[in-house]
């Protein structure tokens, strides 16, 4: 059902935008079919994009945990595949003919593209990914492809009125394919420092795109290219959009950062009350109306994180996982029950778990450290029980402690995983002169009336490490 209200909301975004953009052409109309070509050509450099990124681009280096400067590179030939797909079949039709114009024309036409492009895209992720990706697609990405090529073809409609070739554009094309690299880069970087950045790029696109528009309608009414004259255009309809556009921004900047919302709320009322005195009034209202709303959900957002910080003492960095070591004798064996589980290993190692603990450590040597592979178990009592919070708090726990605890190690990879059914996080580091790999692994595992964080460490002289051996004989009791 959810993915259903999903597709839907794409498709009412993307009608909702073309409407906008053809309704407020104070120019002369475009053909109707040439709209429909328009977005044609960009369901077509969908299917383009998705054949040359199969056969130019290895699909495993665009995988979290990738290196990055290999992450960004294959993150940048995205962008410049799909940025080209999207405006250069389009730019070589549309050039020369007569209705290409005006300023706006430029914006009309390749957001209708990079609009149907983005629509194709969102609605086959969520189809293949499910209703998670596909929400998180509705925040981040529903006009991003219709603003960036937006920005080129009003570069191209702008040479075409100044009677200029269309090859100078490549500048602008240029930036677009690198802000949609870095922007991809910052998704899949699996850094909440470059995620931020990915949001500040849609963002700005898709705010731009309005801001990009009425600027386009005003050069072509300064130029005559218009039905209206420069002086029919109300002075505060500006005003009255921005605060509109900063409202709703705001709105969906809140669920990612706080700040944003508060910003852009704050910055969107007062665009609102300098144009309350113009003929907009129903939409400097809804710019109010929506800029409170923004400000309400950056509320709720610091509130929420302020609340989730009071767990974090449940999987604190550097504390349940570096501990002092435990002072319970080590015994020779391959099986070990506690009360919260039971674990078999292949061979027999020296284990150490005081009575009625389920903490323990479990190593092949006289002592843990002369030894060449070891675990490492801590548990501790949570107040998370939402999987979701739990996976981002545990990704900030376990990152700040590999950077405190392990400064001379590099993390190779990062994801979201499961362990014996319950989810988890997991963090693979490895320091290459000493040759030791260490995986730490956060797992929550929920009871009837109360839910337990385990950490989970395995260290061994080895290239990689993982929990295979654990997870294989492992029984929550």
């Amino acid at each position: 059902m959810l993915v259903f209200v999903l597709l839907l909301i794409f498709i009412g975004l993307a009608a909702g935008l073309a409407w906008f953009l053809i309704s407020h052409d104070h120019g002369e109309k475009e053909p109707i079919a040439m709209l429909w070509v328009a977005s044609a050509f960009g369901l077509a450099g969908g299917l383009l994009a998705g054949l040359l990124e199969g056969l130019m681009l290895s699909p495993d280096r665009l995988l979290p945990g990738t290196p990055r400067t290999t992450l960004l590179m294959a993150a940048l030939g995205v962008g410049i595949i799909e940025e080209a797909c999207k405006f250069v079949p389009l730019s070589l039709v549309i050039f020369k003919r007569r209705y290409f114009n005006e300023h706006t024309d430029g914006v009309i036409y390749f957001a209708l593209t990079g609009l149907s492009f983005g629509l194709t895209e969102n609605i086959l992720y969520t189809l293949h990914f499910g209703s998670r990706a596909g929400l998180l697609r509705v925040f981040l990405t529903p006009i991003f492809h219709a603003a960036i090529t937006a920005m080129v073809g009003y570069f191209l409609a702008k040479r075409k009125v100044a009677h200029q070739s269309p090859f100078g554009v490549w500048l602008p094309l240029a930036a677009a394919m690198i802000l949609h690299g870095l922007y991809d880069f910052g998704l899949l970087s699996g850094s909440g420092l470059y995620a931020a950045g990915s949001l500040l790029i849609t963002l700005g696109m898709s705010s731009g795109l309005f801001v990009l528009f009425l600027l386009a309608n005003r050069q072509d009414q300064n130029k005559g290219l218009s039905a209206l004259t420069a002086s029919g255009q109300p002075k505060d309809e500006v005003k009255a959009l921005l605060a509109l556009l900063f409202g709703i921004t705001g709105i969906i900047g809140a669920l990612f950062m706080a700040l944003i919302g508060l910003v852009l709320g704050i910055s969107g009322m007062v665009m609102g009350t300098m144009s309350r005195s113009s003929n907009k009034r129903g939409l400097s209202t809804a710019g109010l109306v929506l800029s409170s709303v923004a400000i309400l959900a950056g509320l709720a957002t610091w509130t929420h994180a302020l609340k989730q910080n009071t767990s974090l003492n449940q999987i604190s960095p550097g504390t349940p996982l570096h501990r002092a070591q435990s002072t319970a004798p080590s015994v020779l064996t391959a099986d070990l029950s506690t009360p919260c589980y039971s674990v078999g290993f292949i061979d027999k190692l020296n284990v150490s778990n005081s009575s009625e603990s389920c903490d323990m450590q479990a190593f092949n040597g006289p002592e843990i450290a002369t030894s060449t592979d070891a675990y490492k178990i801590y548990v501790n009592k949570s107040t998370i029980a939402d999987a979701d919070a739990f996976t981002g708090i545990a990704k900030q726990a376990l990152d700040k402690d590999v950077k405190d605890s392990l400064p001379n190690f590099s993390i190779t990879t990062e994801r979201v995983a499961s362990f014996a059914g319950s989810p988890a996080y997991m963090v693979n580091v490895f320091n290459k002169a000493q040759g030791v790999a260490v995986i730490e692994a956060a797992v929550l595992h929920k009871e009837d009336n109360a839910s337990n964080v385990f950490i989970l460490v395995h260290a061994i002289n080895s290239r990689t490490a993982d929990l295979n051996i654990l997870e294989a004989g492992w029984q929550w009791k």
